[in-house]
């Protein structure tokens, strides 16, 4: 229907799509295209600006960050539909016009929201965009030292940290320690389960390890983290649980798991 060239890498169109074959109802939508191939479609995330609070926007530094500080009724599904309704053509011109920034700002993660940024950023760096292949590891080392905890999750749970070179791993940690060293031991644990830390404990000296992270948590030492809905866990069991959990599910044996892109 309508079609915009961001780059030679990335294209939007705006398209007609089946979304129920029996009931014939058709979608439009605007999809992402890298090289050609169908990368996904856009979720847009709606967001009322609270003018009224300019101290507010100031302190912004990122979509990720505007998405919790920021109104989302918009794209609160309960909301009344006839309350604002954007045409899909305006949907797309606004996609449209949020990519291009993101591109003419070399890729920069914090323009575009984290489901998108850092999937259309690895997609680019896999078919060959040379400023993607430049700047890919970066922006993960750069988005995770930030310490934004929603960028943390997604960044941490997604796998994105396995790109990174154990030289890489520890000049990041290291800038995440200084920045939030109390976030920093939260994860700690995680970071080691993961492999993404080397440690010279026996098993008998890292249970022993947990054991004084999970009595400290017990204790408040840490800020209440939502850490059980990446763990896929129910939220009534314990924070010993869900570490228990994680170290069964790999094996009970840190390893370092580096991808190659």
């Amino acid at each position: 229907m309508k079609e915009f060239k961001i780059n030679q890498y990335i294209t939007l169109k705006l398209e007609e799509e089946i979304i129920d074959k029996q009931e014939n109802l058709k979608k439009t939508r605007t999809n992402i295209y890298v090289k050609g191939e169908k990368f996904q479609h856009c979720s847009f995330l709606l967001i009322d600006i609270p003018i009224e609070n300019p101290t507010l926007i100031s302190e912004i530094t990122s979509i990720d960050e505007a998405e919790e500080k920021l109104d989302t009724s918009l794209d609160d599904e309960d909301r009344d539909p006839f309350e604002y309704i954007i045409p899909p053509e305006t949907e797309f011109w606004g996609h449209c016009s949020n990519i291009q920034v993101w591109a003419e700002n070399n890729y920069n993660t914090k323009l575009l929201h984290r489901n998108l940024a850092f999937p259309l950023l690895k997609k680019l760096t896999e078919v060959g965009d040379p400023i993607a292949k430049r700047i890919f590891k970066e922006e993960i080392a750069k988005r995770f030292a930030s310490c934004h905890l929603t960028v943390i999750h997604f960044l941490l749970f997604e796998n994105y940290l396995d790109y990174l070179s154990e030289e890489e791993l520890d000049v990041m940690f290291k800038e995440f320690k200084s920045q939030n060293q109390l976030l920093f031991l939260y994860f700690e644990p995680i970071f080691m389960i993961k492999g993404y830390i080397r440690h010279n404990l026996t098993d008998k000296e890292f249970e022993q390890y947990l054991n004084r992270f999970y009595s400290d948590a017990e204790k408040g030492k840490f800020p209440k983290l939502n850490i059980y809905e990446n763990l896929q866990i129910d939220h009534n069991f314990t924070m010993r649980t869900a570490f228990v959990k994680l170290w069964k599910d790999l094996d009970m044996l840190p390893k370092f798991k580096k991808k190659t892109i």
